[in-house]
């Protein structure tokens, strides 16, 4: 969030030429992904160990995936003038009007799937340990539950329910009308 905050005060998304957007958005992406691309290739040829691939996501690919993610949003920079009137702009507008619920609600979403305390599907809990080829169904899952109840709710209300809660905790009642 604060590279996000950093990249917003030094004009990534406003005040950048296209020219620097499409080299931040190549030379992020691909620098971080030829790391990626190793690590993966390291890891599925282990057969995925699990201390290989917690060591990989928490210490050995945060660079590299920083690097992605800062191309990817200088990306998005580039596309989005373009595709924001459309049905997909609109969703993602308001996917990122609800961010703050979409993001918890995945997480708890997501952890009552695969972790111990729910479902257990990705430990072998409560029922077989789902095969990793079936991962990337849920992600699109939870992407496709993400792009489309944030336009149904904001049609309804302001802002999404844990954005609301959390002006009401953070702002004073007099200034919550304005915001």
């Amino acid at each position: 969030m604060l590279i996000g905050m950093a990249l917003l005060r030094i004009g990534m998304f406003s005040g950048w030429q296209t020219r620097k957007l499409a080299l931040v958005a190549v030379s992020g992406i691909g620098l971080g992904i030829l790391p990626t691309v190793f690590a993966l290739h390291w890891l599925m040829a282990h057969n995925w160990p699990p201390r290989a691939m917690f060591a990989a996501i928490e210490h050995g690919m945060a660079v590299p995936h920083l690097l992605m993610a800062i191309g990817y949003a200088a990306g998005l920079v580039l596309v989005f003038p373009h595709v924001q009137a459309t049905a997909m702009g609109l969703r993602l507008t308001a996917a990122g009007r609800c961010a703050f619920t979409n993001y918890i609600g995945t997480t708890v979403l997501m952890g009552a799937i695969f972790s111990g305390w729910g479902l257990g599907l990705g430990t072998g809990g409560l029922g077989p340990e789902l095969p990793r080829a079936w991962l990337p169904a849920f992600v699109l899952l939870g992407w496709a539950v993400m792009l489309v109840w944030p336009r149904w709710w904001l049609a309804r209300y302001r802002q999404g329910p844990l954005e609301a809660l959390w002006r009401r905790l953070a702002l004073p009642r007099a200034n919550l009308a304005t915001h």
